[in-house]
């Protein structure tokens, strides 16, 4: 007997490695901003319930704030302080913010004529 030859079509598999490769990013921007971040912040706030924080702005101060301070020293160290306790809120803002740059560079939204 004889075989008979099918021709057998092969089609090209599509590299889809962009979507891939955002959504690993994603995840993992995610995942280190919640579970190395967010965790320990919301777990340290529990542990101080009921205690005296320095100020609802900020949850440790880097700069002692006295009420006897002059006002620009105050105005510097309560700014200092607020930038310091939301620079990794910041920071994940900023890589988000990337990460949404380059999905809609990528994949651009299709509105239509009609606006």
């Amino acid at each position: 007997m004889n075989a008979i030859a099918l021709p057998f079509y092969r089609r090209p598999l599509a590299c889809n490695y962009r979507p891939l490769i955002m959504a690993v990013t994603a995840v993992t921007l995610f995942g280190v901003f919640w579970l190395l971040s967010r965790y320990p912040q919301l777990f340290d706030k529990a542990r101080h319930v009921g205690q005296v924080l320095p100020s609802m702005a900020f949850s440790s101060a880097v700069i002692p704030v006295s009420a006897n301070d002059p006002a620009w020293r105050q105005i510097f160290a309560s700014a200092v302080n607020w930038l310091n306790s939301m620079k990794i809120g910041m920071t994940f803002g900023v890589f988000l913010g990337a990460l949404l740059h380059t999905v809609l560079r990528y994949y651009p939204l299709k509105i239509g004529n009609n606006l």
